[in-house]
Order: structure tokens, then C-alpha cells, then sequence
């Protein structure tokens, strides 16, 4: 029984960071510029970034990798 507790919050907590990090890639800094810099506050968050990154199977590494290469765009004009 608990361990089927477990497994059910697993994949809920998945579900969420996914939920997160698509929202967070819709309003990426191209689409919102004048939220530039609160998105990166949120995507770089000690809540969001290694919940991200050490989740199990690494199934949050796409999305961040999405989320810095929607950064990087952002960014590319000014870095030139």
C-alpha cells in the first residue's frame, strides 16, 4: 500500500514540474519580454531548478534544456 502511495506521488510531482516548465516556456522571455527578468528568477529558483534536474529518469532535463535555449534566444542580441 505504500509503496503504490509513493509511486502515485511520484508521478503527480512529475506532472507538476512538467506543468511548471511548459508554462514557464510559453511565457519565455520572447514572447514576454518585460517578464525577462522574473522568468529567469523562476526558472533559476532553488525550488524549480533542481527538482528539475534530479528528477527520476532525468525526464526534467529536456525541459530545462528547452528553458536555457529559450533564454539564450533572448539573449543572442544582446551578446553579440
Amino acid at each position: 500500500m505504500v509503496r503504490g502511495h509513493v509511486c502515485v506521488r511520484a508521478r503527480a510531482v512529475r506532472r507538476y514540474l512538467r506543468c511548471v516548465g511548459e508554462s514557464l516556456y510559453a511565457l519565455q522571455p520572447l514572447s514576454v519580454p518585460g517578464w525577462a527578468f522574473c522568468w529567469l528568477a523562476a526558472v533559476a529558483h532553488r525550488s524549480c531548478m533542481p527538482r528539475l534536474l534530479l528528477s527520476p529518469q532525468q525526464h526534467g532535463w529536456v525541459l530545462y534544456e528547452a528553458l536555457l535555449v529559450a533564454l539564450l534566444r533572448f539573449l543572442e542580441p544582446y551578446l553579440r
